[in-house]
């Protein structure tokens, strides 16, 4: 469906409202692990996350509070790539101290495992934009959807201060 709205130049435009917005922070101090719990259940979420700095480590994901089930395959366009199946998470970069601007797109179908895919970018300074990243992985659970997702900076790092997260529900 689509509603009519006015843009930032007071114009008219008709925008698609087929995603919802269900969690929505920046922090304030830099913070080992992010955790939001209790999300509505969707047939699909959108995550972005956006690191000011990190303590040189990856930005992990994990949901339901589950420490095992995950794979992942992910590239970075300059040099390195990250790959694991039967891990404990999911690793969206490798590490870094720079700055991170992922969308992670996940499907959340009940009796099928959990998809994913993510592009975005890491690093740069000025006008240089960074390295692409892409990715994409899976959660080898298919008894129950995602109603929790905690985001944390590797082992013994700190999402940095400034960190933006936000999560949007598909309209099912």
């Amino acid at each position: 469906s689509t509603v009519l709205t006015t843009d930032g130049s007071g114009g008219l435009r008709f925008i698609r409202t087929d995603w919802e917005e269900l969690f929505a922070t920046s922090t304030v101090n830099a913070t080992s692990t992010l955790r939001i719990d209790n999300l509505s259940v969707r047939t699909d979420y959108r995550l972005i996350v956006e690191t000011q700095t990190n303590a040189a480590q990856a930005v992990d994901l994990k949901l339901n509070q589950d420490n095992s089930n995950y794979g992942h395959y992910s590239v970075e366009d300059c040099g390195a790539t990250n790959t694991g199946g039967n891990q404990n998470l999911l690793r969206l970069n490798s590490g870094t101290s720079s700055p991170l601007y992922v969308e992670v797109n996940i499907s959340n179908q009940l009796a099928q495992r959990k998809k994913f895919s993510w592009t975005g970018h890491t690093g740069g300074t000025g006008s240089e934009p960074g390295c692409p990243i892409r990715g994409g992985g899976v959660w080898n659970n298919t008894t129950t959807t995602i109603n929790s997702i905690w985001l944390s900076n590797g082992p013994g790092g700190s999402l940095g201060a400034g960190t933006r997260v936000k999560i949007y529900g598909s309209k099912d």
